[in-house]
């Protein structure tokens, strides 16, 4: 079983209405957050004989007002995600890819996918085609991959608000 985490799983403080209504303040929904979902990764180990967790890094849950250009793992769903790895860590079945990159590529059954957050993706330009950012956005990762002899069969992110799939399956969008 292969558990993509693609960023936003905390609401954060990004603006400033959020510091205010948010539930409970970041830090603590952090734990919470970590520990809930290494509860859940828990209910899975008598079902699969091996559980891979990756995960990226959202824009949501930084640290910064501004996007950050550098240490984007420098983010809450980073130290969430350690807070599962460390709270799993007695079952060898479970393994954690928790990268400090923005891009990251993660092989399910032979295939490559690359995991991306999705908030580096710009507007889109192209009149009554919503998806130009995302299309150009992987079109360059694509070309960046093959460059490298490391050809990518699936582009997988979140960010956006809404879940898709685009490109005859080759770019799915997990949604927010």
């Amino acid at each position: 079983m292969h558990i993509l985490g693609l960023g936003d799983g905390l609401s954060g403080n990004i603006h400033e209405e959020l510091r205010e209504t948010n539930v409970m303040p970041l830090e603590e929904a952090t734990v919470q957050f970590g520990e809930d979902m290494a509860k859940w990764i828990e209910e899975f180990v008598p079902e699969f004989r091996e559980i891979h967790v990756a995960g990226v890094c959202g824009n949501h849950p930084r640290t910064t007002k501004k996007p950050a250009a550098k240490r984007k793992y420098n983010n809450s769903d980073w130290t969430a995600y350690q807070i599962m790895r460390i709270g799993l860590r007695q079952y060898p079945s479970i393994t954690f890819d928790i990268p400090k990159a923005q891009t990251h590529p993660h092989m399910v059954m032979g295939r490559r996918l690359l995991m991306f957050h999705g908030d580096t993706v710009g507007a889109s330009s192209m009149v009554g085609v919503p998806t130009g950012g995302i299309v150009r956005h992987v079109n360059k990762l694509r070309n960046q991959w093959a460059n490298f002899n490391q050809p990518v069969d699936h582009f997988v992110c979140g960010h956006f608000h809404e879940h898709n799939v685009y490109g005859g399956k080759r770019i799915i969008i997990n949604g927010s």
